[in-house]
């Protein structure tokens, strides 16, 4: 009897010490992912071993094994982060809107995105699911444009703009879904209507070279340079002048650049 109470004891602290690190380790997350001491090595290993810890002890396996998988993300150790991410998600399907965002945004594994955004679409299919910022619809949509198939994006970004536009009108739509969808309908020949979106673009962010560059592509392709031409010159004041989206889009794959500007301006002729 002795011996069966000294095993139930030691059980108990063992679940116990178990959960208690696991709870440690929750606090100082977000500590470590964004204080000095994640940066040194030490802090890292101390990072690793106790969502570990969290990990044998079964306490939310998934989103400590998540948590580890954008760790080795953030260190750039993609052949580790990627098994990790894919457990997670197979452990808590929840995950797979943002490892759907990490296939898109920063392993460009379009394919991977896609089956991932599908897999939390199909969790709730009468939602438009969210992941951050946006509407799961608008980042399949994006796929779509990114591999070249601008018909198969429209619906999505129709979708995901109506949903905001019908209720509180345009000002209140992100200015990146207006130019999302104006970039496709002006890839599939629809240039008066891509127009439109870049003007209802601009108000909501006048400073935006993005916008501004893709307006003026619109308005060439209308046959109207003269006000293409102030378009551009208008993206690249705002290049000059605001380093903030310049650094802030590098490598997105929307980025509009001086040199590209310059090369429309010269498209135009004199």
């Amino acid at each position: 009897m002795r011996h069966w109470l000294l095993l139930v004891y030691l059980l108990s602290c063992s679940i116990a010490q178990a959960q208690h690190e696991a709870v440690l380790m929750q606090n100082m997350t977000q500590n470590l992912m964004t204080s000095a001491t994640y940066r040194h090595p030490w802090g890292y290993v101390y990072y690793v071993a106790r969502l570990d810890s969290a990990i044998r002890a079964g306490y939310e396996v998934a989103d400590h094994t998540f948590q580890k998988g954008i760790y080795f993300l953030n260190q750039g150790a993609f052949d580790k982060a990627v098994p990790l991410l894919e457990e997670a998600c197979r452990l808590k399907p929840s995950h797979h809107g943002y490892v759907g965002w990490v296939y898109l945004r920063t392993l460009r594994d379009y394919p991977r995105a896609l089956t991932h955004y599908d897999a939390y679409d199909a969790l709730t299919p009468d939602v438009d699911d969210r992941e951050g910022d946006h509407a799961v619809s608008y980042l399949r949509s994006h796929i779509y444009r990114y591999t070249g198939r601008h018909a198969e994006a429209l619906p999505g970004y129709d979708r995901a703009i109506s949903l905001v536009e019908d209720k509180h009108g345009p000002t209140w739509v992100n200015p990146r879904y207006y130019v999302a969808r104006g970039c496709s309908r002006l890839a599939v020949g629809r240039a008066q209507e891509a127009l439109s979106d870049f003007e209802k673009a601009v108000p909501n962010n006048p400073v935006s070279a993005i916008t501004n560059y893709w307006k003026g592509r619109a308005l060439q392709a209308l046959g109207r340079p003269d006000e293409a031409r102030i378009a551009y010159n208008d993206a690249l004041l705002w290049l000059s002048n605001s380093t903030i989206e310049q650094q802030q889009y590098y490598e997105d794959q929307d980025a509009v650049y001086e040199q590209q500007v310059n090369e429309a301006l010269a498209s135009l002729g004199r």
